[in-house]
């Protein structure tokens, strides 16, 4: 969870810096998730600069504060996600733009929160380990079920099981940033409050753009 710091220039942005960095990585490293985060993170800061601009400075210090792992590659993917997905054209004149726009602001916020960003690691890594049985695992389960029988792997019930807890790991955290970035207010009063998974499941549905 610690950040990269890449050699500083006052000319260029943290992304750029990270980007440079990663490109002088790659030369020599099979790291998968080093490669995967490379791509989503250059996507994600193009789709920003053209879209959310006003954004920006948080998405540059989120950068600044994170590392490289499957959870990070997994969270800026849901960030991105987002905002392909669910904000509209830029139009400061637009008052849904404008309300999407402040509601992302602040949910960049929370995410900078150290406090806030350990919950989501450890919702993720629980589930990635079995830890933390979500509510609706069998539907996972049938998913991975159904990609082993048309893959003709047959029944390999570790196999399974494991390709399950990837794919409820990465929904949950993608469902909990989506959450978060496109109601921070109710996502933070029922993340204190304990009730967050209810929350979540029933209340939490952003605005279709």
């Amino acid at each position: 969870m610690e950040g990269i710091s890449p050699s500083s220039n006052q000319n260029r942005s943290k992304i750029e810096e990270r980007l440079e960095w990663l490109d002088k990585k790659l030369k020599r490293s099979l790291s998968l998730d080093m490669w995967e985060y490379s791509a989503i993170l250059k996507e994600l800061y193009n789709l920003a600069r053209e879209k959310v601009s006003e954004v920006l400075p948080q998405l540059e210090e989120l950068v600044k504060r994170t590392g490289i792992s499957s959870f990070e590659n997994h969270l800026f993917s849901a960030i991105r996600n987002y905002i392909r997905d669910h904000i509209p054209p830029k139009d400061v004149s637009n008052n849904l733009y404008r309300e999407k726009i402040y509601k992302l602001k602040e949910g960049l916020e929370k995410l900078l929160d150290l406090n806030v960003r350990n919950y989501l690691f450890e919702l993720y890594w629980g589930i990635l380990f079995g830890d933390y049985i979500p509510s609706d695992f069998n539907f996972y389960l049938k998913i991975a079920q159904d990609f082993a029988n048309l893959e003709c792997r047959g029944s390999d019930w570790k196999a399974i099981k494991v390709f399950a807890q990837e794919e409820a790991a990465r929904n949950y955290l993608s469902k909990h940033i989506e959450c978060l970035l496109s109601n921070p207010e109710g996502y933070m009063q029922h993340l204190k409050s304990g009730d967050l998974e209810d929350f979540i499941r029933e209340s939490c549905k952003p605005i279709p753009s």
